[in-house]
């Protein structure tokens, strides 16, 4: 591949920075910024104490997953320092590709302001299937640290039937565990039953609610409240996986005395090296498709 260019990799967590360690390895030039709280090895990328220089001749310019949090700052875990959007546009010259994860359209509503194309990594097919594999592990990781029960033989509910919901339900499976998985397709509840899983309706989980031990939440949408809350064993576990709002309504659940985990961004916080090489992987793959570089 012929990727003798600059790409510019500003803010985020450190699966930006294994990002682009993976990107530098390929021969693109990288530059960071926004990593003064990273102490970690940076391989062949270059740390930038500048953002202009950073962004100074960069042909695309990589911002985190999610790109902002708030729609005003960018997201910024490893810096104390705090970048605005308008002010980081405002240094980002149109002839320049930026590349962004998830920011409810608040990106691209900047972007168009300066005239400048803006790409969503995050809503590529090809990168969503293969960051499910590091969140569905990590989530099974937290069920295992914090439950006092073997994954063997234990009931779970798995709601959701996406690609993290498909992946858990194989992971948990592989277990022992006893895995019911809440959809709505008809076709989604074949699938489920021909893993071996016990398919329910997502209207109807209120049946086995009381019966589960470990619940995983992937529906962007707050499902457990009000009357199924109240079926849930004091003793379970709720993990939920969804963006924010999250799938659980936290504080009637929290009043309840109910454990629940509210874990987002996982891959970026438990596989970042795995999580940095899937979205190097998918940069490269829009690099290509836009002319940025050669094959």
């Amino acid at each position: 591949m012929k990727c003798d260019i600059k790409l510019a990799v500003i803010g985020g967590d450190a699966r930006q920075v294994f990002c682009a360690k993976s990107l530098s390895a390929l021969g693109f030039e990288t530059a960071l910024y926004g990593f003064d709280e990273y102490n970690g090895d940076v391989g062949g990328s270059t740390r930038c104490t500048d953002l202009s220089d950073a962004l100074y001749k960069a042909k695309a310019i990589i911002l985190p997953l999610p790109a902002t949090t708030d729609g005003i700052t960018l997201n910024n875990s490893l810096s104390s320092e705090t970048i605005t959007l308008p002010f980081l546009f405002s240094l980002i010259e149109p002839s320049q590709l930026v590349l962004y994860g998830k920011s409810n359209c608040r990106i691209s509503e900047i972007a168009e302001q300066h005239k400048i194309q803006a790409v969503d990594y995050y809503d590529r097919e090809e990168f969503k299937v293969a960051n499910a594999v590091p969140t569905a592990e990590s989530a099974v990781a937290i069920a295992v640290n914090e439950t006092p029960s073997t994954l063997c033989g234990s009931v779970c509910l798995v709601m959701g039937y996406g690609r993290i919901g498909k992946m858990l339900c194989r992971l948990l499976r592989s277990f022992g565990a006893k895995v019911y998985v809440s959809a709505r397709k008809c076709e989604d509840f074949v699938w489920i039953e021909s893993e071996g899983c016990n398919a329910i309706h997502t209207d109807n989980i209120r049946t086995i609610l009381p019966e589960c031990e470990i619940i995983f939440n992937t529906i962007p949408k707050t499902v457990l409240k009000d009357e199924l809350l109240s079926l849930v064993k004091k003793n379970s576990l709720i993990i939920d996986l969804a963006s924010k709002p999250g799938g659980v309504d936290f504080e009637p659940a929290k009043k309840a005395g109910l454990d629940v985990i509210w874990a987002l961004s996982l891959p970026g916080k438990t596989a970042p090296i795995s999580a940095g090489e899937i979205l190097s992987d998918t940069i490269v793959n829009i690099l290509t498709e836009k002319g940025v570089c050669a094959e």
